[in-house]
């Protein structure tokens, strides 16, 4: 980080407010103490599948692939709130004491989810090893 600092100070803009925090989620994304995954295995399609039937009423599935992806079939239960349009919904997801974000391969959850993390959300749990891609092979259900 102290190189990208550096960066910053050689262009002369301020080092960004949020960036000591928003790295260490980065860094985090994928991985959930509540859930067990205190090592470097991520959160994965497969685990979200074992969960799912067991969601509880304050968790929920966040699809951030665009809306033509997500009617193209999508996690059962499901919310599309597509990469760029999450400010919208914050107030919602802060209502929830877990949200699951995942996409197509896991790179835009793990920048929704860094998004999210500079809005102070602390409930997110990124899926960013894989995505509906993995979903799709491994057969699990899909919802159109």
């Amino acid at each position: 980080m102290e190189k990208f600092v550096q960066i910053m100070k050689n262009l002369d803009l301020p080092k960004p407010k949020r960036i000591d925090s928003t790295v260490s989620q980065n860094l985090q994304c994928g991985f959930s103490l509540e859930l067990g995954h205190v090592n470097e295995d991520n959160y994965t399609m497969n685990d979200l599948y074992q969960l799912l039937d067991n969601l509880k009423s304050t968790e929920r599935v966040i699809d951030v692939r665009t809306p033509n992806e997500y009617s193209q079939g999508h996690v059962p239960g499901s919310l599309n709130i597509p990469m760029g349009n999450e400010q919208s919904f914050l107030e919602e997801l802060s209502s929830y004491q877990r949200i699951f974000v995942h996409c197509h391969s896991g790179r835009r959850a793990q920048t929704v989810y860094t998004m999210l993390g500079m809005q102070c959300l602390e409930n997110v749990v990124c899926i960013n090893s894989s995505g509906m891609a993995d979903w799709t092979i491994a057969g699990f259900p899909v919802e159109r």
